[in-house]
């Protein structure tokens, strides 16, 4: 045992001082790197005068449609902050209906999402006043019916469950009228 060992000691030195020869013979060669034929200059080269370079334009204002996606990423990813400044600031600078709707829309379910029902309740009413017959009035009715049940105002969320029905009839009617009648129930 004890002379395997010492056979295998043997041969670790023997590979390692082998490695070293190596390294220490590659770096006896000469360097491969040519040399200037041409030898050092005697008199400086003139150096270049500076150029100027160019620099980036100022990016634009985004539109209020890039300001919607950006609002909608933020809601997705909970900064509600960010969210109501890029809503707002859509609302604010379009004059084109839908962009208006959907800038009001992803304000208000910010405020819900927020827990600011209050703000979500003025928010969708604006909504609703403004732009009637939009899909995102009817669905508007919906969300003030779900905060006016959490706020046990019964007899309010019945009636915005019945405009919910009135505006999307055939979808979800079943359960907007369940829920309808379950605030009636409650008021």
């Amino acid at each position: 045992m004890k002379f395997r060992l010492l056979l295998l000691t043997l041969r670790l030195r023997s590979v390692l001082a082998f490695g070293l020869v190596a390294v220490l013979l590659a770096c006896s060669f000469p360097a491969s790197i040519p040399a200037n034929p041409f030898g050092p200059t005697g008199t400086p080269s003139a150096t270049l005068a500076p150029t100027a370079t160019a620099t980036s334009t100022p990016t634009p204002t985004p539109s209020p449609v890039i300001r919607i996606a950006s609002g909608d990423r933020a809601l997705f990813d909970g900064d509600y902050d960010s969210a109501r400044a890029e809503y707002r600031q859509a609302y604010d600078q379009s004059t084109d209906p839908e962009t208006r709707v959907e800038s009001l829309w992803g304000l208000a379910r910010t405020e819900f999402e927020a827990g600011d029902y209050q703000a979500a309740i003025d928010a969708f009413n604006q909504l609703v006043r403004e732009h009637p017959e939009s899909i995102r009035a009817a669905q508007a009715h919906y969300l003030l019916g779900e905060i006016y049940s959490a706020q046990d105002r019964f007899a309010e969320a019945a009636a915005e469950y019945g405009a919910y029905v009135s505006a999307r009839s055939g979808v979800l009617d079943a359960y907007a009228l369940e829920l309808q009648g379950d605030a009636y129930f409650d008021a």
